[in-house]
């Protein structure tokens, strides 16, 4: 195998991956666990937690404020996982050079796009089965003006958001468990997911703490698997490995098999071949495409790019790829400015 690895060890873990995967869909349907346990715990995580002793908040009282402030923040935490991931790398022999794309099925590379559901959720449920089919959120606070940060599928079902306050997440979903961060525990579970990744292929590329890109033409030029199936092993080796949920989209390059994973969302895979890229591409909202936020689209949205709705009054629709590719070189360069006009077209 180019790719290292061997795609057809994978029977018992896909097995046991299906069989607990039913557990958790049947224990939903039968409605949520004990609320009162999941708040024992979550309370008992928030007291064990030696960065959530809220004391002094200020250098003046407390010369460690700084210190603690960045240990306990996400953004420092997601910031700094590079430097983890690199210290994981080390320990790696060096990556052979890529095969050629002439290996993969029909001539393509074959790029998976790895991304974990509901992450910090999903880390924060594991090995307490008393969260077992409740809503999962987690956030520093659990005092109504605190911000969620991820919340599991249970939660959005309810409607609760990444972002969303407390207060609000706990109208719409009286339920929900509120557990704090637990950056060691992310750490752990990630490394895990890091080193199943490199055990199917030594071209990883690792984008965060529950994000990464494998190249696995090698694996699916042995005719062996193919790319779905490819990426339902990754999803299973990663289950029996972490108990946690990875969503895989497979493609000829990062950008198709990004946007593949959110067909594949949640708990699925899916698999754009070159053959299909234009035409999954066309229909697709630019809003998806990575970069692309509300000034982009409003911007597009004046220069009537887009789909009118009804054939009547201004253009309010979200202006899909294919009206992109459509339209003018010289209108999108208007609209966003010569370089990232040039960009999203090419794109």
């Amino acid at each position: 195998l180019a790719m290292g690895g061997d795609p057809g060890d994978v029977p018992a873990a896909r097995a046991a991956a299906e069989a607990a995967h039913r557990a958790v869909r049947s224990g939903e349907q039968r409605g949520p666990g004990n609320p009162s346990a999941a708040e024992d715990v979550a309370q008992m995580a928030r007291r064990s937690e030696p960065l959530l002793d809220m004391k002094q908040r200020t250098t003046h009282e407390d010369p460690n404020f700084m210190e603690t402030f960045f240990r306990a923040s996400r953004l420092h935490y997601i910031g700094t996982w590079k430097h983890r991931y690199e210290a994981f790398l080390e320990d790696l022999p060096p990556a052979p050079k890529l095969p050629a794309p002439e290996g993969g099925p029909g001539g393509e590379r074959v790029i998976l796009h790895v991304d974990m559901d509901c992450f910090f959720a999903s880390v924060a449920a594991l090995g307490r089965l008393e969260l077992a089919g409740l809503p999962v959120a987690v956030s520093w606070s659990s005092a109504g003006g605190g911000e969620l940060s991820s919340c599991n599928y249970l939660a959005r079902n309810a409607g609760c958001r990444a972002g969303m306050r407390i207060a609000r997440a706990k109208e719409l979903c009286p339920n929900l468990i509120v557990m704090p961060y637990e950056f060691e525990r992310y750490s752990a579970v990630a490394i895990d997911v890091y080193r199943t990744l490199h055990e199917l292929s030594p071209h990883v590329m690792g984008v965060s703490v529950d994000e990464a890109y494998v190249d696995v033409t090698g694996l699916a030029a042995c005719g062996r698997k193919t790319p779905r199936e490819i990426a339902e092993d990754v999803r299973a080796k990663i289950f029996a490995k972490t108990g946690c949920v990875a969503s895989v989209g497979s493609g000829p390059n990062r950008l198709i098999a990004r946007l593949a994973t959110k067909r594949a969302k949640p708990d699925g895979s899916h698999h754009v071949p070159a053959s299909n890229a234009s035409s999954f591409l066309a229909s697709m909202p630019v809003a998806e495409l990575p970069g692309v936020g509300r000034g982009t689209l409003e911007k597009l949205r004046r220069e009537g790019i887009g789909s009118v709705v009804d054939g009547v009054g201004p253009n309010t629709a979200d202006p899909t790829c294919a009206d992109v590719a459509a339209a003018p070189l010289s209108v999108l360069r208007r609209a966003l400015g010569p370089k990232a006009g040039a960009q999203l077209r090419d794109a």
